[in-house]
Protein backbone atom coordinates (compact mmCIF):
# COMPACT_ATOMS: atom_id res chain seq x y z
CA UNK A 1 0.00 0.00 0.00
CA UNK A 2 1.23 3.46 -0.89
CA UNK A 3 -0.24 6.94 -1.18
CA UNK A 4 0.88 10.54 -1.45
CA UNK A 5 -0.89 13.51 0.11
CA UNK A 6 -0.48 16.87 1.83
CA UNK A 7 -1.39 17.58 5.43
CA UNK A 8 -0.91 19.35 8.75
CA UNK A 9 1.04 17.68 11.57
CA UNK A 10 -1.29 17.37 14.58
CA UNK A 11 0.83 15.12 16.78
CA UNK A 12 4.42 13.94 17.25
CA UNK A 13 5.71 11.41 19.78
CA UNK A 14 8.97 9.50 20.16
CA UNK A 15 9.05 5.81 19.27
CA UNK A 16 12.27 4.27 20.49
CA UNK A 17 15.57 6.05 19.95
CA UNK A 18 15.43 6.48 16.19
CA UNK A 19 11.81 7.01 15.21
CA UNK A 20 8.86 9.35 15.65
CA UNK A 21 5.16 8.59 15.27
CA UNK A 22 3.55 11.45 13.39
CA UNK A 23 -0.19 12.12 13.36
CA UNK A 24 -1.22 14.02 10.26
CA UNK A 25 -4.53 15.48 9.10
CA UNK A 26 -4.37 14.97 5.34
CA UNK A 27 -6.54 16.29 2.55
CA UNK A 28 -7.48 12.98 0.92
CA UNK A 29 -6.92 10.40 3.68
CA UNK A 30 -8.12 12.10 6.85
CA UNK A 31 -6.26 11.57 10.12
CA UNK A 32 -3.31 9.27 9.44
CA UNK A 33 -0.37 8.02 11.47
CA UNK A 34 3.05 6.82 10.43
CA UNK A 35 6.64 6.32 11.50
CA UNK A 36 9.49 8.53 10.40
CA UNK A 37 13.14 8.51 11.35
CA UNK A 38 14.20 10.85 14.15
CA UNK A 39 17.68 12.06 13.29
CA UNK A 40 19.61 15.25 13.97
CA UNK A 41 20.57 15.24 10.30
CA UNK A 42 16.92 15.78 9.33
CA UNK A 43 16.66 19.45 8.39
CA UNK A 44 14.35 21.15 9.05
CA UNK A 45 12.99 19.51 12.22
CA UNK A 46 9.26 18.84 11.96
CA UNK A 47 6.90 20.62 14.37
CA UNK A 48 3.22 20.56 15.30
CA UNK A 49 1.29 22.65 12.76
CA UNK A 50 3.77 22.18 9.91
CA UNK A 51 2.25 21.77 6.45
CA UNK A 52 3.99 18.90 4.69
CA UNK A 53 3.99 16.72 1.61
CA UNK A 54 4.01 13.07 2.62
CA UNK A 55 4.36 9.63 1.08
CA UNK A 56 2.90 6.83 3.20
CA UNK A 57 3.86 3.20 2.61
CA UNK A 58 2.91 -0.01 4.41
CA UNK A 59 2.19 -3.67 3.69
CA UNK A 60 -1.52 -3.11 4.35
CA UNK A 61 -3.89 -0.26 5.24
CA UNK A 62 -4.17 -1.63 8.80
CA UNK A 63 -0.42 -1.30 9.42
CA UNK A 64 1.13 1.82 10.93
CA UNK A 65 3.35 2.35 7.90
CA UNK A 66 6.14 4.81 7.22
CA UNK A 67 5.99 8.49 6.31
CA UNK A 68 8.47 10.15 3.99
CA UNK A 69 8.01 13.85 4.79
CA UNK A 70 8.84 17.00 2.86
CA UNK A 71 8.24 20.35 4.55
CA UNK A 72 6.09 22.86 2.64
CA UNK A 73 5.40 25.52 5.30
CA UNK A 74 6.89 25.69 8.80
CA UNK A 75 5.35 27.05 12.00
CA UNK A 76 8.71 28.40 13.15
CA UNK A 77 7.83 31.94 12.04
CA UNK A 78 5.43 32.41 14.98
CA UNK A 79 7.26 30.47 17.67
CA UNK A 80 7.92 33.80 19.40
CA UNK A 81 4.16 34.37 19.91
CA UNK A 82 3.01 32.28 22.87
CA UNK A 83 -0.73 32.80 22.25
CA UNK A 84 -0.55 31.75 18.60
CA UNK A 85 1.61 28.78 19.50
CA UNK A 86 -0.84 27.73 22.21
CA UNK A 87 -3.69 28.10 19.71
CA UNK A 88 -2.03 25.65 17.32
CA UNK A 89 -1.18 23.25 20.16
CA UNK A 90 -4.78 23.41 21.38
CA UNK A 91 -6.59 22.68 18.13
CA UNK A 92 -4.13 20.08 16.85
CA UNK A 93 -4.27 18.15 20.13
CA UNK A 94 -8.07 18.08 19.92
CA UNK A 95 -8.06 16.96 16.29
CA UNK A 96 -5.48 14.26 16.97
CA UNK A 97 -7.49 12.92 19.89
CA UNK A 98 -11.09 12.91 18.62
CA UNK A 99 -11.11 12.42 14.85
CA UNK A 100 -11.48 8.84 13.58
CA UNK A 101 -8.48 7.64 11.59
CA UNK A 102 -8.53 7.24 7.80
CA UNK A 103 -11.82 9.09 7.31
CA UNK A 104 -11.68 12.06 4.95
CA UNK A 105 -12.70 15.30 6.69
CA UNK A 106 -12.62 17.98 3.95
CA UNK A 107 -14.37 20.71 5.95
CA UNK A 108 -12.26 20.27 9.08
CA UNK A 109 -9.10 19.99 6.98
CA UNK A 110 -9.83 23.20 5.08
CA UNK A 111 -10.80 24.98 8.30
CA UNK A 112 -7.43 24.02 9.82
CA UNK A 113 -5.61 25.27 6.71
CA UNK A 114 -7.57 28.55 6.94
CA UNK A 115 -6.71 28.95 10.63
CA UNK A 116 -2.99 28.42 10.15
CA UNK A 117 -2.96 30.83 7.21
CA UNK A 118 -4.83 33.44 9.27
CA UNK A 119 -2.39 33.03 12.17
CA UNK A 120 0.52 33.43 9.78
CA UNK A 121 -1.00 36.60 8.27
CA UNK A 122 -2.38 37.84 11.62
CA UNK A 123 -5.85 38.31 10.09
CA UNK A 124 -9.01 37.47 12.06
CA UNK A 125 -7.56 34.25 13.40
CA UNK A 126 -9.86 34.34 16.44
CA UNK A 127 -12.75 33.87 14.00
CA UNK A 128 -11.02 31.03 12.15
CA UNK A 129 -10.29 29.20 15.41
CA UNK A 130 -13.90 29.38 16.58
CA UNK A 131 -15.17 28.37 13.13
CA UNK A 132 -12.98 25.27 13.24
CA UNK A 133 -14.33 24.21 16.63
CA UNK A 134 -17.90 24.77 15.44
CA UNK A 135 -17.12 22.60 12.40
CA UNK A 136 -15.64 19.87 14.59
CA UNK A 137 -18.81 19.73 16.69
CA UNK A 138 -21.00 19.80 13.59
CA UNK A 139 -19.18 17.13 11.58
CA UNK A 140 -18.95 14.75 14.53
CA UNK A 141 -22.71 14.93 15.09
CA UNK A 142 -23.00 17.54 17.85
CA UNK A 143 -23.78 20.72 15.92
CA UNK A 144 -24.96 23.81 17.75
CA UNK A 145 -28.11 25.44 16.36
CA UNK A 146 -27.76 29.20 16.56
CA UNK A 147 -30.18 29.95 13.71
CA UNK A 148 -33.36 30.50 15.74
CA UNK A 149 -34.81 30.35 19.23
CA UNK A 150 -35.42 26.77 20.35
CA UNK A 151 -38.70 27.80 22.02
CA UNK A 152 -40.49 30.20 19.65
CA UNK A 153 -38.50 29.63 16.41
CA UNK A 154 -37.81 33.35 16.09
CA UNK A 155 -34.44 34.47 14.73
CA UNK A 156 -34.80 37.89 16.37
CA UNK A 157 -32.72 39.05 19.34
CA UNK A 158 -30.98 35.75 20.06
CA UNK A 159 -29.00 36.28 23.26
CA UNK A 160 -28.46 32.91 24.98
CA UNK A 161 -27.42 29.29 24.37
CA UNK A 162 -28.90 26.34 26.22
CA UNK A 163 -26.17 24.14 27.78
CA UNK A 164 -28.54 21.16 27.52
CA UNK A 165 -29.43 21.40 23.84
CA UNK A 166 -26.81 23.65 22.25
CA UNK A 167 -29.62 25.73 20.76
CA UNK A 168 -30.10 29.48 20.77
CA UNK A 169 -32.63 31.18 23.04
CA UNK A 170 -34.10 34.64 22.47
CA UNK A 171 -33.81 37.50 24.95
CA UNK A 172 -37.56 37.39 25.58
CA UNK A 173 -37.63 33.70 26.46
CA UNK A 174 -34.24 33.38 28.12
CA UNK A 175 -34.21 36.36 30.45
CA UNK A 176 -36.05 34.54 33.23
CA UNK A 177 -33.64 31.56 32.95
CA UNK A 178 -30.53 33.69 32.51
CA UNK A 179 -28.56 32.01 35.30
CA UNK A 180 -29.00 28.60 33.68
CA UNK A 181 -28.01 29.69 30.17
CA UNK A 182 -24.82 30.73 28.39
CA UNK A 183 -24.70 34.17 26.82
CA UNK A 184 -24.54 34.07 23.01
CA UNK A 185 -21.51 36.12 21.91
CA UNK A 186 -21.98 38.08 18.70
CA UNK A 187 -18.87 36.49 17.22
CA UNK A 188 -20.32 32.97 17.55
CA UNK A 189 -23.59 33.99 15.94
CA UNK A 190 -21.79 35.75 13.08
CA UNK A 191 -19.46 32.83 12.42
CA UNK A 192 -22.36 30.38 12.55
CA UNK A 193 -24.03 32.49 9.84
CA UNK A 194 -20.79 32.57 7.80
CA UNK A 195 -20.17 36.25 8.49
CA UNK A 196 -16.42 36.57 8.96
CA UNK A 197 -16.08 40.35 8.99
CA UNK A 198 -16.68 41.06 12.69
CA UNK A 199 -13.49 41.37 14.74
CA UNK A 200 -14.14 40.36 18.32
CA UNK A 201 -12.23 41.46 21.39
CA UNK A 202 -9.94 39.15 23.32
CA UNK A 203 -12.55 38.94 26.10
CA UNK A 204 -15.26 37.88 23.63
CA UNK A 205 -12.92 35.29 22.14
CA UNK A 206 -12.17 33.97 25.62
CA UNK A 207 -15.88 33.75 26.48
CA UNK A 208 -16.58 31.93 23.20
CA UNK A 209 -13.78 29.46 23.92
CA UNK A 210 -15.29 28.67 27.32
CA UNK A 211 -18.73 28.10 25.79
CA UNK A 212 -17.49 25.89 22.96
CA UNK A 213 -15.19 24.12 25.41
CA UNK A 214 -18.21 23.07 27.43
CA UNK A 215 -19.81 21.40 24.41
CA UNK A 216 -16.55 19.83 23.22
CA UNK A 217 -15.90 18.38 26.67
CA UNK A 218 -19.51 17.26 27.13
CA UNK A 219 -19.83 15.52 23.77
CA UNK A 220 -16.35 14.42 22.75
CA UNK A 221 -14.35 13.77 25.92
CA UNK A 222 -13.63 10.11 26.70
CA UNK A 223 -14.44 9.15 30.32
CA UNK A 224 -14.67 12.88 31.15
CA UNK A 225 -10.91 13.33 30.77
CA UNK A 226 -9.58 16.78 29.87
CA UNK A 227 -9.85 17.16 26.12
CA UNK A 228 -6.79 19.41 25.78
CA UNK A 229 -4.53 20.87 28.46
CA UNK A 230 -3.25 23.26 25.80
CA UNK A 231 -6.74 24.62 25.25
CA UNK A 232 -7.09 25.32 28.97
CA UNK A 233 -3.71 27.05 28.92
CA UNK A 234 -4.75 29.13 25.92
CA UNK A 235 -7.75 30.44 27.85
CA UNK A 236 -5.59 31.17 30.90
CA UNK A 237 -3.03 33.07 28.81
CA UNK A 238 -5.54 35.34 27.06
Amino acid sequence: MRWQDKGIIVGICKYGDQHLIISLLTKQHGLSKGLTRNTIRKVPILQIGDYINVIWAAKSISNLGYFKCELITSTLHYFHDKIKLMCIASITSIIGKILPENEVQPVIYQSLINLIQAIKNNTNWYNKYLKLELNILSHLGFALDLSKCAVNNSNYNLKFISPKTGKAISQEIGLQYKKKLFPLPKILQDIYNNNDTYQCSTEEFKLSLKILGYFLQKNLSINNTTLSIYRNELINQL
